[in-house]
């Protein structure tokens, strides 16, 4: 076999949606990272920049819809603890979201929970320690390794795939939006627009 016979990688599902999402991904993390999980006001931002992004979701058909609604209820309860509301309500999404879009975002978002986790309990106020459902909800590795598993088999191109693509990232959009309502006064950070879709 020549160099030239060489068969490409095969591309799957799973990797097309952590490649074609990364940068808005990063532009989200980034974000957030600007929220410091140890002070209630820093947490209180956490919290409502998740709950935005989060609701829409729990409202859709997807195998995720449930874990999101029960994140969110977690969610109200933190922003209670700190004596915060919930921002607006976001404008709502295409009502037949792709559910394979939405349990990328809410299963792969319990991952990151787990991680951030760490930070939250690094904190010794009360009030923040207080704050503790979102960061108690279970991790969900199995949910997250069965999602896997199957768009790790799925083809990345054709309608289906093309549709998560375009859902995926139109959630983290409203993620973001969230984050920038929630960090607008860090005018010090200055990370320009999101990347956005291709027209």
């Amino acid at each position: 076999m020549t160099l030239d016979d060489t068969p490409a990688p095969t591309l799957t599902l799973r990797d097309r949606m952590r490649r074609d999402s990364g940068d808005l991904h990063h532009a989200l993390d980034t974000r957030l990272s600007l929220c410091d999980l140890t002070t209630p006001d820093g947490l209180a931002r956490f919290l409502k920049a998740t709950e935005h992004g989060l609701a829409p979701l729990a409202a859709t058909q997807a195998p995720s819809a449930p874990l999101a609604a029960d994140l969110v209820a977690r969610l109200h309860a933190d922003l209670a603890t700190l004596g915060h509301d919930p921002l607006p309500p976001a404008t709502p999404l295409r009502a037949d979201l792709s559910p394979w879009a939405v349990d990328y975002v809410v299963l792969g978002s319990r991952l990151g929970t787990s991680v951030l986790a760490r930070q939250w309990q690094a904190a010794t106020d009360a009030g923040v320690r207080a704050a503790d459902r979102y960061f108690s909800a279970p991790p969900q590795p199995r949910a997250w390794r069965d999602f896997c598993g199957q768009t790790g088999n799925m083809s990345p191109i054709g309608e289906t795939a093309d549709r998560a693509m375009d859902d995926i990232l139109d959630i983290f959009q409203l993620f973001y939006a969230g984050t920038v309502l929630v960090t607008s006064d860090f005018t010090a950070h200055q990370d320009g627009a999101p990347p956005t879709k291709d027209p």
